[in-house]
């Protein structure tokens, strides 16, 4: 065999270990995964993302006062089975910022099955923040009373205020009923 002949093969088993060579470092590059720099960008984006549109989903009037009407009601309706259940008078009482229920001594009572209190609020960092209660035909002390058997005592109404826009809830006593006035959606249905 000349040297030509070693040499071209010499150079051939060069570049084969040199073309392996970088074959392992691609491969070792690409198992690596993400960096640190492009899992940052993303959580960036997605932050960002988040952050201008929560709050323009928040703004529409019909979400929130929607939103805070139905919850109110469903309040108000698990006040009444939870004094159903429990077999003991409850009242909800109502303020200008939310509501709370309390028991016949006027301590603030769980909600049935659960460690939470049962109150809110529609301050500054509430869900609702911005929902106002602008009326309210509950007496004069500011409160549903509810029997031992879950039944609003007497009927009576208020009235939820979001940026120029109203909803109506009235109760009656007796049979229980709470309607919502100017609402799109039958809340009744979402109480499953």
């Amino acid at each position: 065999m000349s040297d030509r002949q070693l040499l071209s093969q010499g150079s051939v088993r060069s570049r084969r270990t040199s073309t392996r060579l970088l074959s392992r470092r691609a491969a070792i590059r690409s198992r690596r995964g993400i960096s640190l720099l492009s899992l940052l960008l993303t959580i960036l984006g997605i932050g960002l993302t988040v952050a201008v549109v929560v709050p323009r989903f928040f703004t529409k009037t019909n979400v929130t006062l929607d939103n805070a009407a139905v919850v109110f009601a469903k309040d108000l309706r698990a006040a009444q089975q939870r004094s159903s259940f429990v077999h003991q008078p409850s009242r909800f009482e109502v303020r200008s910022d939310g509501y709370r229920v309390v028991d016949a001594t006027g301590e603030l009572v769980l909600r049935y099955g659960s460690q939470e209190k049962f109150e809110r609020s529609f301050g500054p960092l509430s869900v609702h923040a911005g929902v106002e209660i602008v009326a309210m035909d509950l007496g004069a002390d500011s409160a549903i009373d509810i029997d031992a058997v879950g039944l609003a005592t007497e009927s009576g109404s208020l009235t939820l205020r979001f940026q120029g826009r109203e909803r109506r809830i009235t109760f009656r006593p007796g049979r229980g009923l709470i309607d919502i006035e100017g609402l799109d959606r039958d809340w009744r249905a979402e109480m499953d």
